[in-house]
């Protein structure tokens, strides 16, 4: 597929709400960033999982933005990136 048709395809997909709503949540967000840390730190996702203590599914959902991975598993991650994550919570 070119570059051309996969951006059109992407902004189709966004006018779609739910869509819209999960590539603009937070977990996707975080996802993408770890994402692009891992590759510019040139690690595996396999590296990562060993040396952030998640297991590889874990890693595998934090990347796609899954809202089920507890917050604790992001900041392990961040930390082995050398990235500080705040979580404030509101009671």
């Amino acid at each position: 597929m070119a570059k051309n048709q996969f951006e059109q395809l992407k902004q189709k997909a966004r006018e779609i709400p739910e869509v819209r709503e999960y590539l603009d949540s937070d977990q996707a967000r975080l996802g993408r960033e770890i994402f692009k840390r891992r590759n510019n730190k040139r690690l595996s996702r396999s590296e990562l999982s060993k040396q952030s203590n998640v297991s590889l599914e874990t890693l595998s959902k934090i990347e796609s933005g899954d809202p089920s991975v507890d917050w604790k598993d992001y900041e392990q991650v961040f930390k082995k990136l050398n990235n500080q994550l705040e979580i404030k919570t509101f009671a």
